[in-house]
C-alpha cells in the first residue's frame, strides 16, 4: 500500500484543499485565457462555488463567442494533465489502484462522489458541480477530468457515456489505461 496516499487520506484538511483549489483555479484561467477571481479571505466552501460558478461562466462565455471550444478543452486538458503528473510524482503513485484511490480522495474534497471498479467502471452518484453547469458546461469543462486522470495515470483515458448533467442519475463512464510496453 502507498503511504503517503494513506497519509493524505488522513490529513487532507481544509488549508491544503484550499491550497489545491487555488491552483485549479490558475490552470483553469490560463485555459481560458482569464484572470482568475480575487479568492482572498474565502472559506473552503464559498472557494469551491466560486470555482464552479468561474467555470460555468468562463464556459459559457467561450459558447457563446460561437468559438471552437476545442482549443480550450485541449489547453483545460493540458493544465490538468500537469497537475495530475505533479500528484502523481509528489504521492510515488506506481499503480492504478494507487492513481485511482488518488482521484478518489482528489475528487471527493470538491463534492464528486467518484467510484472506479477494477474492471475500469467509473461512476459518480453525487457532483457539487451539476448544480452549476448545464450538459455543454460539463462536457467542456470534463477536459480537466480527462487531463487529472490521465496525469495520475500515466496516460489513461477518462470516458463518460451518461452524465448527471444530461438528466442521468448519475456520471457512468470508465477508464482506459495506456498499456506498459
Amino acid at each position: 500500500m502507498n503511504m503517503r496516499l494513506l497519509f493524505l487520506d488522513f490529513v487532507l484538511t481544509n488549508r491544503l484543499k484550499k491550497k489545491k483549489l487555488d491552483e485549479l483555479f490558475e490552470v483553469t484561467a490560463e485555459a481560458f485565457q482569464i484572470e482568475p477571481p480575487n479568492l482572498e479571505g474565502l472559506r473552503f466552501k464559498d472557494l469551491l462555488r466560486a470555482y464552479a460558478e468561474f467555470t460555468r461562466d468562463a464556459a459559457i462565455r467561450e459558447i457563446n463567442k460561437n468559438k471552437d471550444v476545442g482549443e480550450t478543452g485541449q489547453r483545460l486538458y493540458r493544465g490538468a494533465f500537469r497537475t495530475g503528473e505533479k500528484i502523481r510524482r509528489e504521492l510515488k503513485i506506481r499503480s492504478r489502484k494507487d492513481a485511482m484511490r488518488a482521484a478518489r480522495l482528489i475528487y471527493s474534497s470538491i463534492g464528486i462522489d467518484f467510484h472506479y471498479s477494477n474492471s475500469g467502471e467509473v461512476v459518480v452518484r453525487r457532483c457539487y458541480f451539476s448544480d452549476f453547469y448545464s450538459c455543454q458546461v460539463c462536457w467542456i469543462i470534463s477536459s480537466l477530468d480527462e487531463g487529472l486522470i490521465a496525469g495520475l495515470t500515466d496516460g489513461g483515458r477518462l470516458w463518460f457515456v451518461s452524465r448527471i448533467t444530461e438528466g442521468s442519475n448519475c456520471c457512468i463512464g470508465g477508464v482506459d489505461f495506456k498499456e506498459a510496453g
